[in-house]
């Protein structure tokens, strides 16, 4: 089988729920996606790959994907931009925001 790329690690932490830290595994990669998770053995025997990454010191683990974010900061840009910071925070921002609250 071929593949675009194969990256093979000593842990690889799942996203699955489950909580399971697999022990040399590899990833299948094709167009950026992840096809399947093999044993790193059984991988690198039966898989062609463009690219090989082989990291035996390291872990795997999903992407962290910074989600957090302050509405007033994006909503109310431009609004009392002159003011230091607890000023502009008591007088401005906390109101709209428990306005909306």
């Amino acid at each position: 089988m071929k593949i675009e790329s194969l990256v093979s690690a000593r842990w690889l932490i799942t996203a699955d729920g489950n909580d399971r830290v697999l022990e040399n595994h590899a990833l299948l990669i094709e167009q950026g996606r992840i096809m399947d998770i093999l044993p790193a053995v059984t991988a690198r025997q039966h898989i062609q790959a463009g690219q090989q990454y082989h990291l035996p010191h390291h872990a795997l683990m999903p992407g962290l994907i910074n989600a957090h974010t302050h509405a007033a900061m994006s909503l109310m840009r431009g609004l009392a931009d002159d003011l230091p910071l607890m000023p502009w925070l008591q007088q401005h921002i906390w109101p709209v925001e428990a306005r909306w609250g």
